[in-house]
């Protein structure tokens, strides 16, 4: 869509933000909050989990809403809510205010993160939406490398409390005007004129959406298992701490990296055929990580596979399922898909937490090798259908 470039680098920006403050908010001040209060961590580690599970649930309003053109309302009352339950999380003395908070933020991240913002690059860029997405994660991607720093400077220099509320006046007055300033340049029309609500609804009898919904669900479990346990895996095969370390950070750098040469090379790439590719690329990475006990730096070579391959997957995803069930509706069909892969997300932690301490690091990476080459099945098979079409 000519003349609209600018808007893409501002939703790019807006989501950048929005991931910084709603979701890597805890994984940056954890150590501050086990360090100032006296709770313990599992009982921290269920505030992203509830997180996760209410942004799935909401996720399928917004995005109906979305298709019905009303992305103008969610995406900057989900910038306000996100702002408030930050504010509350700031004040928190309490436990209940801590579930409390991290409910909203749920709702926050259903509406201003890349759900909802690939649905309204679907909508309004039609069959540029790809290389909108590809700008989007390019900027977004770099959410981490922002918001684990500036947490613990903030932290570090004034307290987590004023880090929080810093976070939350980002969100009240940077993200909120920055998605109103989108939604005032996306056009009046769309090329996407949504149906009924039944129309969406339908997909759930559509083996095709099952097929996805299997294979991102078991993308997801494996990413964020591995994600959530690569320290402590390549601690138990041996790693220095600062190696281990080193490996976990070039896992954001390498997503942005993945992305940058698939829109480089995009042009004439098959969406099902890429997605193969990619996750055979995921499959090599865990070579790398069955060798590191015997060649330590070999666990570089799996952060950057790793790394590439998800950040190369959340590109493919929104296309993948708009080129299988339809571009129209697309917003309330990916939420609906959306529930089952978040949960996904939020068992991952528990599901690692079980294997690992039956199995140990091996243990996790064999599950891991399992699940891959399960998603690579249905990679394949998903490729297979198309052609057949």
């Amino acid at each position: 869509m000519p003349g609209h470039g600018g808007v893409i680098w501002l939703l790019a920006i807006a989501q950048l933000l929005s991931y910084a403050c709603f979701f890597y908010v805890f994984a940056a001040l954890l150590v501050a909050w086990q360090e100032d209060l006296a709770w313990g961590t599992s009982l921290f580690a269920a505030g992203p989990t509830l997180s996760i599970l209410v942004a799935a649930g909401a996720s399928i309003f917004v995005g109906r809403g979305i298709d019905l053109g009303h992305s103008g309302r969610l995406m900057p009352i989900g910038a306000l809510i996100g702002g408030f339950s930050l504010l509350l999380l700031a004040s928190m003395t309490a436990p209940w205010a801590y579930f409390v908070a991290f409910a909203g933020l749920g709702l926050a991240m259903s509406a201003c993160t890349y759900e909802a913002g690939f649905a309204v690059a679907i909508r309004y860029f039609d069959q540029g939406a790809r290389r909108a997405i590809t700008k989007i994660t390019l900027v977004a991607g770099l959410a981490s490398t922002l918001s684990f720093p500036a947490g613990a400077a903030l932290s570090h220099a004034y307290g987590w409390r004023t880090a929080v509320v810093l976070a939350a006046l980002i969100a009240l007055f940077v993200i909120a005007p920055l998605y109103l300033w989108v939604v005032r340049l996306l056009p009046l029309t769309s090329p996407r004129q949504s149906q009924s609500p039944k129309a969406a609804w339908q997909t759930l009898r559509d083996r095709r959406f099952w097929h996805l919904a299997a294979l991102f669900s078991l993308i997801n479990l494996n990413h964020w298992m591995l994600i959530g346990f690569l320290l402590v895996v390549l601690d138990d095969f041996g790693l220095v701490p600062a190696l281990a370390v080193l490996a976990a950070t070039t896992i954001g750098p390498a997503q942005v990296a993945g992305r940058a040469v698939l829109m480089r090379f995009e042009t004439g790439v098959n969406t099902a055929r890429a997605m193969i590719f990619t996750l055979a690329y995921g499959f090599i990475g865990l070579i790398f990580l069955a060798l590191s006990p015997a060649f330590p730096y070999s666990a570089i070579g799996f952060a950057v596979m790793q790394g590439a391959s998800m950040g190369v997957v959340t590109i493919l995803r929104p296309t993948l399922v708009a080129e299988t069930l339809g571009r129209d509706n697309y917003g309330a069909i990916a939420g609906l898909l959306s529930v089952p892969t978040q949960i996904a997300s939020a068992l991952s932690t528990l599901c690692g937490a079980f294997v690992f301490h039956l199995w140990g690091g091996v243990g996790v990476l064999a599950l891991s090798a399992v699940i891959v080459m399960i998603s690579l099945g249905l990679a394949s098979a998903g490729y297979r259908r198309s052609l057949s079409l």
